[in-house]
């Protein structure tokens, strides 16, 4: 085969030399010399060679080896590849359904090592028995002789006795002679002979036999082993390597594990788990002299995220459960890491660029045809591609496509065999292929897209990288989108959103922006054209000299198509192609006669060609001033939505010089070749200008046409013949603007700021949407900010304008974009944006609603610039955020602010804070809202004479006034709870606190609600007033107000948690006296109110300002208020539940069974009352309910029993037993404890009744109780349950018969134990006399029966 017969291509192979070294793999190579062989790394351990697919991991290892092999040098009369001795495991070629990736492992290494087949087979795979013998001991030989004698022994007996026997009864029986005796014996004889011969000892052997069965290795443990025993002859020299390596050299065993990343998430984890295996072999075990290292090359991010999957078991080690654990798990694995970068994209490019040139048929073919390979590669080489691995197989699919494109290009000109190409289908294009190669490769589903339909690729750009609908797409490639590439529209109503796996397809499209496609893509995408495509069409002399005269109706004519409008069909269109192409030769005028006519039938030519023609007509037109003046913009602006970018660019660009360039006239003509005027200009540039910036955003413009347009935007100036001059309005320009997508506003860039900025400070109605205006401000000035100091610049000379403008709109996209900023510009900068942010916050018009900052938005922002240039603000702009300050401290909406704002300000001193409060303190109680007030007291201590003086005067308002009102109050409230506490030792507070005090105690009788408004606020800081003036005071304010009963009770809840300890200094204020008079008052006034009186009695006592035998006066007091208050009370009780019988008796006497929430308190005041009481006192409780009846039951008989035998430990159980069983009670208050027993009979259980019912039926007096206890069997025997106990009870109520002690509870006795056992209640009923009534009753009760008439011979004897 003949060179040029022969593709050209490159085979993908690890290097392994240094001279092919590309990308530097030899530094790592001999970093992983130095991890390997350093003596400061004694072995075992492992190295992790990392990186992703392609980047040269096995190419580092071969570069190691090969290396180590040619290193000749010699260290102690030994060569490195003595001493270090390598072994490679593909896990890949191991990996798969059916295999075990760890016993892979161990098989390899265990074979690399001079290991066979066989022995291989047998531990890993084959059970093996092996049967030997073992000698016995001589006590064992012993033993087992003398057992196979004694064993023969019976049998032998037995056979010596019945021969004699036989031997007897023959002599006996046949009385035998001499001769037959003799025949006898010896028949007798031969039967003993035979008997010895085979009634013997076993055999006793000197040994026994031992069979081991060897099962296959299956633990680490046994892989272990298995391993070390084979290193260990290794390195004795027993075993060889299969290439004949000896191991007695070795130091170190160096085991590559390569391409563990390749096989799937399990086999990964087994991989590892196998690695872990050897690691962990302790070095004691390994063979003397020798080390084991591992080297596993691998994607670490690959095998994390199998760990991750794969080793979830928490029954193995190191569990993983995430992605963290993964990596740390991994870090046990390596201890060592060496990670393998990607290399850089230039590296790429002229690593592709070397390998493109080594293809010298390839290469010497482009650079012949001029072709030159920067852009070429650029376009092949695009940043997905990452490694190696990846580039070369592109500049392999370039080459064999190129390759194939020449022959078919040869091959089809004039033939219409398949497989051909005209000349110049694809090596026309060599830009086009390159990038349709690194499609091919990079994204192979979007190629086979493309090569079903070519023109998907102008599809997906137009959508997902420019941005537009999807509306105007033919509806296969509408479809092709929806389904493959974008999210489904219900996920994203409103955008068109790429689906995140193909993200990296759009970078590269988007990065394609600049290539001319070639045009139909179809020839590159198949290397193959139909014969048709490639024969010139049939002979169009008729027409031609219509064509070149621009007589269109002539051309039609000639092509029989003028009667209709239809479409031309595809060889009608093939010929009109090639008539335009013929004209290239012709004059200037002919050729645009030719042009003209294409324009007029450019919608009647079918696709593809229309596309050619049109792309040849804008050729034309971008050279010809008179060809663009006869078409004119509008024919011209619908022909170019039909162009490609790059003939719409070209074509665009020349109108813009004809029409947009400043300072000149309009330099196109009318289609008559006349001078248009003012009118026809503006018309023609209204025309053109959105059509130039729809074709800058989809292909751009040219750079100088891009200058004249964005210089003309700005001015907007329309000049025809002569001096005609005309401005248009900067409403179009926003109009312009808004259609725009091409983002010619940020191009503009401050220009348009200005413009805008000029344009808001007109006072007058705008007549262009400032919402969007402003926000392709905010998009300009934000990219302003990023991209350099003079772009910063110009913007912060435009910023304080937008900020202080009436439109509220533009004040806020001012600070959003400012704010941010503030640390990256001068002081200067800083103070006259942020002095007109201040002044524009205070000059809200309430007339102008609409431009009403809302300030709640506005803080944020001038708080952060405030903060961010503290320090850089000069005095103006300080008075103006000083101003702004004051300002929001007129309002309960803002006062937060101005807080906040005052406190930032803070590290500017002392003299900046007072002037601010200084303005505060006079409002302190009258105008300043209660943050403000709160904020003035926190900053009390940290103020000069001056401010704490202007403080305390607005304060004495608390003293000089006859009534608190409630915003004073709110306001005092607030100052007070903020004071700093030391602040009120000292003067000038304490004056303060000590002038009120006095006051306090002058208001004893509370006159409009003065001490209700003042006390519980200064409450809490009383303390610190002089001691004797608290002393005085505090003991006449509560002396003079306990015949108050109307506010006596919140003096007490004000004082609580306050009360000052009795000392000499505080003469005469007694808290005992005050407590004493607490409990007179609540006797007194009896109130609900009085709790708070009891929580004030509570304090003194725990806190021992009062000694501990009050507190009986404190539980006194606590029954009192209870009777007006039990909820309330209830707490009290749980604290001090000392009650007495009587006091706990009471308690039940004022609450309202039939109000859950006192009932709930009740029981839980009994509750701790009866855990404290002894167990008279709970009985004599119990007698008194009893005794005085039910109380407060109006729906539920005696509640109050019921409820105090709950709150009991046992439920009550002793109380019942106790008194069911009394003989001091009457009958009627044992019903009522009968019912109570009867009614909780399930919680006492059959114990209980078994015990209480035959004591009770003995009882005089009981017909009541008696009455009730067997009107309830029904219970009794339901609680009783099994058989055993209904037949106790009934036993011992027949024992009790005699003794009741009348006829009817007898007679009940007598039915209740009939319906409990029946008859047999009579069996043990045995007394010693009965009564003939008694025995009427007994009969009368069971019947007839034998029983009976055992009684009845009783009642006769008796």
């Amino acid at each position: 085969m003949q060179q040029d017969d022969v593709m050209p291509s490159i085979l993908d192979r690890e290097i392994s030399s240094a001279n092919e070294d590309a990308f530097g793999h030899r530094h790592f190579a001999l970093a992983l010399r130095s991890l390997i062989e350093s003596d400061d790394h004694q072995p075992p351990f492992s190295i992790g060679l990392l990186g992703g697919w392609g980047t040269g991991k096995s190419s580092i290892k071969e570069l190691y080896t090969n290396q180590l092999r040619d290193d000749a040098t010699k260290t102690g009369g030994q060569t490195r590849a003595q001493r270090i001795h390598c072994i490679t495991f593909n896990a890949w070629r191991f990996g798969g359904r059916d295999q075990d990736i760890k016993r892979a492992l161990l098989r390899h290494v265990f074979l690399e090592l001079g290991g066979t087949e066989e022995n291989l087979q047998d531990r890993l795979f084959r059970q093996i028995s092996e049967t030997r013998e073992q000698p016995k001991s001589f006590r064992d030989m012993t033993v087992d002789l003398l057992r196979a004698w004694a064993l023969p022994l019976p049998a032998l007996v037995i056979a010596f006795a019945l021969l004699f026997l036989l031997l007897f009864v023959g002599d006996l029986i046949f009385r035998p002679g001499d001769l037959l005796r003799a025949v006898l014996f010896v028949c007798i004889s031969f039967l003993y002979a035979y008997v010895l011969k085979h009634v013997k000892p076993s055999e006793v052997k000197a040994s026994h036999p031992l069979t081991r069965v060897s099962l296959p290795s299956t633990t680490s443990e046994q892989f272990e082993d298995m391993l070390l025993s084979q290193l260990q002859r290794y390195k004795d020299g027993t075993s060889k390597s299969p290439d004949g390596r000896v191991g007695k050299t070795c130091e170190r065993l160096v085991v590559f594990v390569d391409d563990l990343d390749r096989l799937s998430a399990d086999e990964m984890v087994l991989g590892l788990d196998a690695v872990r295996t050897f690691m962990e072999i302790p070095k004691s075990r390994l063979p003397d002299g020798l080390g084991l290292v591992f080297v596993i090359s691998c994607d670490e991010g690959k095998v994390a995220d199998a760990l991750a999957k794969g080793r979830r078991s928490g029954e193995l080690p190191a569990t993983v459960f995430n992605h963290f654990d993964a990596r740390r798990y991994l870090d046990r694995i390596f201890q060592f890491r060496l990670e393998i970068p990607p290399p850089p994209r230039n590296d790429m490019r002229d690593y592709a660029t070397r390998q493109l040139k080594s293809l010298t048929h390839i290469s010497s073919d482009l650079e012949n045809r001029g072709i030159a390979f920067p852009p070429l590669i650029d376009r092949m080489i695009h940043v997905g591609v990452s490694d190696p691995r990846n580039a070369l197989q592109i500049v392999n699919a370039f080459a064999q496509s190129w390759w194939i494109a020449i022959r078919r290009e040869r091959e089809g000109v004039g033939s219409s065999r398949p497989g051909g190409l005209h000349e110049g289908a694809v090596t026309r294009h060599p830009i086009s292929l390159g990038a349709l190669s690194a499609m091919k490769v990079s994204f192979p589903d979007f190629y086979r897209d493309l090569q079903e339909d070519p023109l998907f690729l102008h599809a997906f750009t137009d959508v997902i990288v420019r941005g537009r609908a999807l509306d105007g797409l033919p509806e296969s490639s509408r479809k092709r989108l929806a389904e493959r590439y974008l999210l489904p529209l219900s996920q994203q109503p409103e955008t068109i959103e790429l689906r995140p796996e193909h993200r990296p397809l759009r970078q590269f499209i988007a990065s394609l922006g600049g290539v001319r496609w070639a045009d139909p893509l179809q020839s590159l995408l198949l290397l193959s054209e139909d014969p048709t495509t490639r024969r010139l069409g049939a002979n169009i002399s008729a027409v031609y000299g219509a064509f070149v005269s621009g007589d269109t109706r002539g051309v039609l004519e000639g092509m029989g198509r003028h009667t209709d409008g239809s479409m031309l069909s595809q060889e009608q269109a093939r010929n009109l192609y090639q008539l335009y192409e013929a004209t290239v030769n012709e004059t200037s005028a002919r050729r645009s006669n030719a042009a003209r006519v294409v324009a007029d039938l450019i919608g009647r030519v079918p696709d593809p060609l229309a596309a050619v023609l049109l792309g040849e007509l804008c050729r034309d037109l971008d050279n010809s001033l008179n060809l663009r003046s006869q078409l004119g913009p509008e024919r011209i602006v619908a022909l170019m939505s039909e162009a490609v970018p790059s003939d719409r660019k070209s074509v665009t660009s020349r109108l813009i010089e004809d029409l947009l360039t400043p300072g000149r006239p309009v330099a196109l003509q009318l289609e008559s070749m006349g001078t248009p005027n003012l009118n026809e200009a503006v018309d023609m540039v209204r025309t053109l200008v959105p059509c130039a910036l729809s074709t800058r955003a989809a292909g751009g413009l040219e750079a100088h046409a891009e200058q004249l347009l964005q210089d003309w935007l700005i001015e907007r100036n329309v000049q025809a013949g002569g001096n005609a001059l005309i401005q248009l309005p900067y409403r179009d320009l926003e109009s312009w603007l808004s259609e725009d997508s091409g983002n010619v506003a940020e191009a503009l860039g401050v220009r348009y700021l200005g413009a805008l900025a000029g344009e808001l400070q007109k006072d007058e109605n705008y007549t262009f949407d400032v919402k969007s205006a402003l926000s392709r401000m905010k998009a300009i000035s934000s990219k302003l900010m990023r991209t350099g100091e003079e772009a910063r610049q110009e913007l912060w000379r435009l910023l304080p304008t937008y900020v202080s403008l009436r439109d509220v709109h533009a004040v806020q996209v001012a600070w959003e974009v400012g704010v941010p900023a503030l640390g990256n510009v001068n002081e200067q900068q800083a103070s006259a944006f942020i002095g007109e942010f201040a002044q524009r916050l205070q000059q809200d018009d309430v007339s102008d609603d609409d431009n009403i900052i809302d300030q709640d938005v506005a803080f944020g922002p001038i708080s952060n610039a405030v903060t961010e240039s503290l320090h850089a603000l000069d005095d103006t702009a300080l008075a103006s955020v000083t101003n702004l300050i004051n300002h929001w401290s007129t309002g309960d909406e803002t006062a937060g602010y101005a807080c906040d704002m005052a406190g930032r300000l803070l590290p500017l001193g002392r003299e900046v804070e007072e002037g601010i409060l200084g303005n505060w303190a006079p409002r302190l109680l009258s105008a300043l809202p209660v943050p403000c007030a709160r904020y003035l007291a926190s900053r009390f201590t940290d103020q000069g004479k001056a401010v704490q003086g202007n403080i305390v005067s607005a304060l004495q308002q608390t003293i000089s006034v006859d009534q608190i009102g409630d915003a004073m109050r709110l306001r005092f409230v607030a100052f007070v709870g903020a004071v700093p506490a030391v602040a009120w030792g000292t003067p000038p507070l304490l004056d303060y606190l000590n002038s009120l005090l006095t006051q306090l105690a002058a208001r004893f009788n509370n006159p409009n609600g003065y001490l209700s408004a003042i006390l519980p606020v200064v409450a809490p800081v009383l303390l610190n007033a002089t001691p004797s003036v608290y002393g005085q005071q505090v003991q006449q304010l509560f002396s003079q107000a306990k015949g108050q009963a109307g506010h006596y009770p919140l003096l007490h809840k004000c004082m609580t948690g306050y009360w000052a300890a009795q000392s000499s200094e505080r003469n005469p204020y007694s808290p005992a006296s005050i407590y004493d008079d607490a409990r007179a008052f609540v006797q007194t006034f009896p109130s609900p109110e009085n709790v708070s009186i009891l929580g004030s009695m509570k304090d003194m006592l725990q806190r021992g300002l009062v000694p501990e035998a009050g507190r009986p006066k404190l539980i006194d007091a606590i029954s009192i208020v209870w009777k007006s208050a039990p909820s309330e009370t209830v707490d009290f009780v749980a604290d001090y539940p000392q009650f007495t019988a009587q006091q706990a008796y009471a308690l039940l006497t004022s609450v309202d069974a039939a109000n859950p929430t006192q009932f709930s308190a009740l029981k839980r005041a009994w509750l701790h009352v009866s855990e404290t009481m002894e167990e008279p006192g709970i009985a004599e409780t119990m007698r008194m309910l009893l005794v005085n009846g039910p109380v407060n039951a109006s729906q539920e008989q005696d509640i109050g029993l019921g409820l105090w035998l709950d709150v009991q430990k046992d439920q009550g159980r002793a109380l019942l037993s106790r008194y069911l069983l009394a003989s001091d009670i009457a009958d009627e208050q044992r019903l009522r404890t009968w019912r109570h027993a009867i009614g909780r009979a399930k919680a006492l259980g059959a114990a209980f009744f078994l015990e209480i019912v035959p004591q009770l039926v003995i009882l005089p007096g009981i017909d009541l109780t008696g009455k009730a206890l067997f009107d309830d069997g029904d219970a009794i025997t339901a609680v009783l349950g099994s058989r055993d106990n209904q037949s106790q009870l009934a036993r011992m109520l027949m024992n009790a018969f005699p003794e009741a002690k009348s006829n009817t509870v007898k007679g009940q006795i007598c039915a209740y134990c009939m319906k409990l056992v029946g008859q047999a209640a009579l069996k043990s009923f045995k007394p010693d006399v009965l009564a003939q009534e008694e025995l009427q009753i007994i009969e009368g009760a069971f019947g007839a029966s034998n029983d009976i008439a055992r009684l009845r011979r009783l009642v006769t004897q008796s």
